[in-house]
């Protein structure tokens, strides 16, 4: 397992929970997060962020097979420059599993490991906008694959990545990972060697609290030129979380898309204490193929752990349920 849009979405919702609570002067973060599906697939997150006072940050993750880290440094309230890397040793972009109809499909299966390094630069325009400028590295060693793909990797790749993020949110619920607001984010990436390809993941998502109500909504637009079996979009899954294109009653990882329109609704209502029951609806549409999808789940919060679980149901056949759950701690220190 290794997402594309990486972990530091998942921190910076922890960070903003942690700026709107009293312990928002701490300097560490922990956050830990393990999500099951009946694939059967087991998903652990494990992320560490610090921060010093002159501004200066280090954070080390764990997604599933990749291992992450990020140092940062400030130069002034508007600017920091970065450098990071990710290893997947094992299973980059879910190359063990693929699906058809539904059902695993072993014939595409090929082996894949993955080192990507970035260097930039992160400008804080106001309070709502920050933007990022990075170059980038990234080798992806790959068999099992076509000769021809083969040869498309059998180099590395250099390129330019920008990200770009607006966010105008009230509230922020990591252990349910929603917001009462809105957040805007574009991620662009180009990259250059024995062939040039590039994508890019054009997102939106909103949410807003009604009561006991809780209504949500999302939107992305994938595209990209050149893609292949490696460099596709990954679109799948029915669990909550940042890092991942969840298309609900569907496995995660399920689809591989070279352009895509994904839609994801949802509504939550409280029962009782910290108990909710929602409901999640989701479509794609691809440039061959459209799909849709739902699910039904409960959830709660106890002692400071956040706990869910449902069933997900493609394309309304009720039949065959996908079931999921999930479990998170982040836990705020100095």
């Amino acid at each position: 397992m290794r997402t594309r849009i990486r972990w530091e979405i998942t921190l910076c919702a922890i960070v903003m929970a942690g700026a709107a609570s009293p312990l928002a002067a701490q300097t560490s973060v922990w956050f830990a997060n393990v999500n099951y599906e009946s694939a059967p697939l087991l998903a652990p997150v494990l992320l560490y962020h610090a921060s010093s006072e002159s501004g200066n940050t280090m954070t080390l993750g764990v997604l599933g097979w990749t291992l992450s880290g990020e140092w940062t440094a400030a130069y002034g309230p508007s600017m920091t420059a970065t450098i990071g890397a990710e290893i997947t040793p094992l299973n980059a972009h879910s190359s063990n599993v693929f699906y058809q109809d539904g059902h695993v499909d072993k014939g595409p299966e090929y082996r894949n490991r993955t080192i990507l390094v970035r260097s930039g630069v992160t400008f804080r325009h106001s309070d709502r906008w920050t933007s990022k400028l990075n170059l980038v590295g990234l080798y992806e060693s790959v068999s099992g694959l076509d000769p021809s793909l083969s040869s498309f990797w059998k180099h590395p790749y250099v390129g330019i990545e920008f990200i770009g993020n607006y966010n105008d949110v009230r509230s922020d619920d990591v252990f349910r990972h929603r917001w009462d607001g809105v957040k805007l984010s574009a991620h662009i990436e180009m990259m250059f060697g024995s062939s040039r390809w590039w994508r890019a993941d054009l997102r939106i998502g909103a949410g807003k609290k009604i009561g006991p109500l809780f209504l949500r909504g999302s939107g992305s637009y994938l595209l990209g030129n050149s893609l292949n079996t490696v460099s596709r979009f990954l679109v799948g899954g029915s669990w909550d979380l940042a890092g991942i294109r969840p298309l609900y009653g569907h496995y995660y990882g399920e689809y591989r898309f070279d352009r895509c329109v994904l839609i994801g609704t949802g509504i939550d209502i409280r029962i009782f204490g910290d108990w909710e029951i929602g409901a999640r609806g989701g479509y794609a549409r691809g440039s061959r193929m459209a799909t849709s999808g739902e699910a039904i789940r409960a959830a709660t919060t106890w002692n400071g752990i956040g706990y869910n679980i449902g069933l997900g149901f493609r394309n309304s056949d009720f039949r065959t349920p996908i079931a999921f759950a999930g479990v998170t701690v982040a836990l705020f220190g100095s």
